[in-house]
């Protein structure tokens, strides 16, 4: 039987009728910007594609992105998200969620969604504050951080997303910046063929898309196997073990890859 081939889509394509409404110069406008760029061209329809969100800032996304998505509850995308993927396994799912909603009310739901292994994807903004409710500290806000909930400097050691989903053992981890467009569209690019959950929050390396790429070409193209896992949170050294990279990844390989990453 012969098939039709998708029609080529462009970034407008993806673009809803909403008006977009967040503050002049958030990152938030870029991530969108380049998450249409980047699902463009993978050859998927957008009846294919679904966001699903909690409730913040970021969890506006779904609403301008022309696909079908979810606007959730608090902290509980990853239940939606969980229960879609389970029921139609052939659709694109992502979860879009950021520091207080995936990390703090959404937190253990987060992290079991990572455990499970369904194939989401999940980006989580992280820009260390309470966006929507006008500048609370949040579980990453670093220590000292003076927001109207924290007038003397949060006293709170911050959580590591990155470090949470490496925990979990995410099958891949990688974190970019809204103002790299091109490395942050290159990897939300990977994201739409891999399992990724991807903290976008600070400066990344010119070495990780190396390093990913290395992986890559050492094991073999399975579907929902993803070819990395690395933690890059601020002066952290993670090692992998073979074994670690074998029970994680699956396939057999035969080194362990480090990242030194110290601001």
């Amino acid at each position: 039987m012969a098939t039709t081939p998708l029609s080529t889509l462009s970034p407008k394509d993806l673009a809803s009728d909403q008006e977009v409404r967040w503050c002049p110069g958030c990152g938030d406008y870029s991530i969108l910007a380049q998450m249409k760029k980047a699902l463009a061209g993978i050859g998927v329809a957008r009846e294919k594609m679904v966001f699903i969100s909690g409730i913040g800032c970021s969890s506006r996304f779904p609403y301008y992105m022309n696909t079908y998505g979810f606007h959730t509850i608090h902290g509980r995308a990853p239940t939606f998200a969980t229960g879609l993927k389970i029921a139609r396994p052939d659709l694109s799912v992502w979860v879009i969620t950021g520091d207080g909603d995936g990390l703090s009310i959404g937190g253990n739901h987060l992290i079991h969604a990572i455990r499970r292994n369904v194939d989401l994807k999940i980006i989580l903004f992280n820009n260390e504050i309470y966006g929507l409710t006008k500048g609370q500290y949040s579980p990453t806000s670093r220590i000292g951080t003076r927001t109207k909930s924290s007038p003397l400097g949060s006293i709170d050691n911050p959580l590591r997303p990155l470090s949470i989903a490496i925990g979990a053992e995410a099958t891949f981890v990688a974190r970019t910046i809204d103002v790299d467009i091109n490395h942050l569209t290159e990897t939300l690019r990977r994201a739409s063929a891999e399992v990724l959950v991807v903290a976008a929050d600070v400066t990344q390396l010119d070495q990780v898309a190396e390093l990913i790429a290395r992986i890559a070409r050492t094991l073999p193209p399975l579907r929902g196997v993803v070819h990395a896992a690395m933690v890059l949170d601020d002066c952290q050294l993670l090692k992998l073990s073979p074994e670690r990279l074998e029970r994680v990844l699956k396939p057999k390989v035969s080194g362990a890859w480090n990242l030194h990453h110290c601001t």
